[in-house]
């Protein structure tokens, strides 16, 4: 099926419309929250949100609701949002993602990239858990961590979660998004280093499903190095047989493409760390290890259970090369979208606004899938402007144009595709959070 914004939209309120059938499982006080009618009910704090920038909120107020009776406060909102958890975000962002629509696959696989990213939040020393006390002589600030599951393919999120600083755990976050994770279709999950856990990969395998990891290179101190590899600079092993355990007599064993013992301080949730009687000692997890080359001298080294045939090495180097999109989305997320321009100090409300603003990006992405790339006079493929489009989704979503000037004006402002053009990848500091005080007008 075919996507459009008009169908989305409707999609969207349907979603909406039945999450507002169940609010009383998101609020305070259930059965006294949200049941009154009041300028902002549980519709209009969710599209509030969704649509704010980088002004003060009282301007975001005054820009809404300028063609209304009347404009609403910026306390009155604030009552309203103190009533509703921002698990609600959660539920509707699982819930919007599975519109209906023509799967975007990958020989048949859907490819989720996984992967994390920090975000600075307004300056609050009460809050212990994201307090970092600052090093070098800097200012002490707060941050979290936002973790999502991205289909890069169909340019949507999944799943997300985010972690105050002091309780981020990559790996855990993403297992326990694996432990509710269903699919129709074979998926095949790509992530960096920080998931190239044992753990992770027998998460992946338990349900059923496919990893692609990068994992330290083989001339590092990472566990790809401790097997018996070949000495060729690339390569494709299989270890059909590898199989892991507790078991102390497994400490010395020489054959580690067969055998590998985990210490008691390795986590893996499918083995226990004290031997008990009819309990099983080993945990197959077959694996294959990939080696290819990036540039004249440096390597990556890939974790894999896909099928060598169906998959060869220069297919895993393609597929590793797509899960950039998740760290492309992170930037739309916070630049173009403005999680970096939060509203409050207060935490469930920073999580109601970044939650809220990836509905808005999974909007975004599904409005403009039928905008197909084109190929112009001068021979380069051209697809949507990422900025542009969000702009005019956002008119569209907030009803002030219609479906036939949106397309059009979206189809107009397209961007060329260079794929033979680089630029080199700059490492900058984070964002500092942007004050209250000195937002635009």
């Amino acid at each position: 099926m075919k996507t459009n914004a008009k169908t989305t939209f409707s999609f969207f309120e349907k979603c909406l419309s039945d999450l507002e059938n169940q609010i009383s499982d998101f609020v305070t006080h259930p059965g006294k929250d949200f049941t009154r009618h009041r300028l902002f009910d549980f519709k209009t704090i969710v599209k509030t949100l969704m649509t704010l920038n980088a002004k003060t909120m009282d301007n975001e107020l005054i820009d809404l609701f300028c063609s209304k009776d009347h404009i609403p406060s910026d306390s009155a909102l604030i009552q309203q949002r103190n009533k509703l958890s921002y698990e609600v975000f959660h539920h509707l962002l699982q819930a919007f993602q599975q519109q209906p629509s023509e799967a975007q696959l990958y020989k048949g696989y859907r490819l989720l990239a996984i992967d994390g990213s920090g975000l600075n939040i307004a300056n609050n020393k009460d809050d212990t858990e994201s307090r970092h006390h600052g090093i070098g002589g800097k200012a002490p600030f707060n941050e979290i961590f936002i973790h999502a599951l991205f289909d890069v393919l169909q340019q949507c999120y999944v799943d997300l979660s985010i972690t105050k600083l002091h309780k981020n755990n990559e790996p855990r976050v993403f297992v326990d998004m694996l432990k509710d994770f269903k699919s129709s279709v074979p998926v095949i999950f790509l992530g960096d280093m920080n998931y190239s856990t044992f753990n992770i990969m027998a998460h992946v395998q338990t349900i059923n499903q496919f990893f692609l990891l990068r994992t330290k290179d083989i001339t590092s101190n990472g566990s790809a190095s401790t097997f018996d590899l070949p000495e060729e600079d690339v390569f494709d092993l299989s270890l059909p047989d590898l199989t892991l355990t507790r078991l102390h007599s497994a400490q010395h064993c020489k054959d580690n493409n067969h055998l590998r013992y985990l210490t008691r301080d390795s986590v893996f949730d499918f083995l226990s760390t004290r031997s008990k009687e009819n309990e099983n000692q080993f945990f197959p997890l077959p694996l294959r290890i990939v080696r290819f080359k990036i540039s004249d001298d440096k390597y990556e080294t890939i974790y894999t259970n896909l099928d060598p045939v169906a998959f060869p090495a220069s297919v895993i180097k393609q597929l590793y090369s797509l899960r950039w999109g998740v760290e492309t989305s992170f930037r739309r997320l916070k630049q173009t979208l403005g999680i970096i321009y939060t509203h409050s100090k207060k935490a469930d409300f920073i999580f109601q606004e970044i939650f809220a603003k990836a509905i808005m990006f999974n909007f975004i992405a599904f409005c403009t899938a039928s905008i197909v790339q084109q190929k112009g006079k001068k021979g380069y493929f051209y697809t949507v402007n990422f900025s542009i489009a969000a702009n005019l989704c956002k008119k569209f979503f907030l009803e002030t144009i219609d479906l036939l000037k949106l397309e059009k004006a979206i189809f107009r402002r397209m961007n060329p595709v260079r794929p033979s053009k680089s630029y080199e990848r700059k490492k900058t500091r984070k964002n500092a959070f942007k004050n209250f005080m000195y937002r635009v007008a």
